[in-house]
C-alpha cells in the first residue's frame, strides 16, 4: 500500500493546479454575470482541498531520505570519489 503515496502526492499536485486553472473560468463566469459563479466556487474549493489532502497524506508517508532528495532523480546524491577517478584526471 505504501507504494503508492507517491502517486497520491503527485496526483495531489495535480488536482490542486486544475483547481487553480478553473479560476479562469470562474473570473469569466463573474464578468459575464452568468449565474455559475457560485458552481464554480463549490468546483475549485472541492478540487483544491481533495488535491491538498492527497498530495499531505503523499508526503506524510515519505522516509526521512526523501525530503533531502537524496535518493531522487536529479537530487544532491553525489557518488563516492575513489583514488581511481582522481589518477584519471
Amino acid at each position: 500500500m505504501q507504494a503508492y503515496f507517491p502517486v497520491l502526492g503527485v496526483l495531489g499536485m495535480m488536482l490542486m493546479l486544475f483547481g487553480l486553472v478553473m479560476g479562469f473560468p470562474l473570473a469569466v463566469s463573474f464578468a459575464l454575470e452568468d449565474g455559475a459563479t457560485e458552481a464554480y466556487d463549490l468546483a475549485i474549493l472541492a478540487t483544491f482541498a481533495t488535491g491538498l489532502l492527497m498530495w499531505a497524506a503523499g508526503r506524510r508517508a515519505r522516509g526521512p531520505a526523501d525530503h533531502m532528495g537524496n535518493d531522487m532523480p536529479g537530487g544532491s546524491f553525489r557518488p563516492p570519489v575513489t583514488s581511481d577517478m582522481r589518477s584519471a584526471t
